[in-house]
């Protein structure tokens, strides 16, 4: 969703994946939305694009549960709580060093707040922060029974991608993060957690603009608005983004799998 390559405004020489991208013989798209962001970004012609669907999307929509990620995510949650549940998921995108990390607008009382509003659903909150922002919310999330962490240190250990989390989850809460357009597929629910959203889009624009055509979900800027909303998700109450889900989805996907280069 946010910007990349030369589409960035504040990329002032290539980095290293850009040089990459330019290597390749060949890149793959979702659609052709995306494949024209991703020539436009990293100056490839548009012939070396190719739209084959991506391998992420045959994670969310297989059909067959993995075993070992059923039984990686009952450890999880049992861990702190007792007994199964079914689960939430929210993965922000990670923000530059002039950018607040999403984490630095909930108080010791918000976090409070959401642990409660979450165990009231019925649910658990795994959080899967980027790689950078693992200690810090280590620290924050140590006693919160409800909502629990992911690390790819965890994954890694159980041979186990994010998306095999992602696909057994309910509801994604995210922000700016290129994740929710994966997690369309599913049909399943999505809240946009954007405490910030008119000082990153004047900092760091994004791909797909206008920002609200393109996000099929309400946009929420407290743990009140979250928790709100996420409980009128889950509880199948209409909220009117049913549609823009379709419309977004139809645009941005080709649903083919990766199947041979050409």
């Amino acid at each position: 969703m946010k910007t990349i390559g030369w589409l960035s405004p504040r990329l002032e020489e290539p980095d290293d994946r850009f040089k990459a991208a330019k290597r390749a013989s060949l890149q793959i798209a979702n659609s052709k939305v995306s494949k024209a962001i991703i020539s436009s970004a990293f100056c490839i012609p548009a012939t070396k694009v190719i739209i084959s669907g991506s391998p992420r999307i045959d994670l969310l929509t297989r059909k067959n549960y993995h075993e070992q990620t059923e039984q990686f995510v009952n450890h999880l949650i049992m861990s702190s709580t007792s007994g199964k549940h079914p689960y939430c998921v929210w993965a922000p995108t990670y923000r530059p060093s002039y950018l607040p990390s999403v984490w630095a607008f909930l108080s010791d009382q918000e976090w409070e707040k959401l642990d409660k509003a979450v165990e009231s659903l019925g649910m658990r909150l795994i959080v899967k922060p980027h790689y950078f922002d693992v200690h810090s919310l280590s620290r924050i999330l140590r006693h919160r029974k409800n909502i629990l962490l992911l690390t790819d240190d965890e994954l890694n250990k159980q041979g186990l991608d994010f998306y095999d989390i992602l696909k057994g989850s309910e509801l994604l809460i995210t922000d700016y993060s290129s994740v929710y357009i994966d997690y369309l597929v599913t049909t399943k629910p999505i809240i946009f957690f954007v405490p910030d959203l008119e000082d990153y889009l004047e900092k760091n624009t994004v791909c797909l603009e206008p920002f609200e055509e393109w996000t099929p979900g309400p946009k929420v800027k407290t743990v009140e608005e979250m928790s709100s909303n996420s409980f009128k998700a889950l509880k199948g109450i209409a909220m009117g983004y049913q549609k823009k889900n379709r419309l977004v989805s139809a645009g941005i996907f080709c649903c083919r799998s990766f199947s041979r280069i050409p």
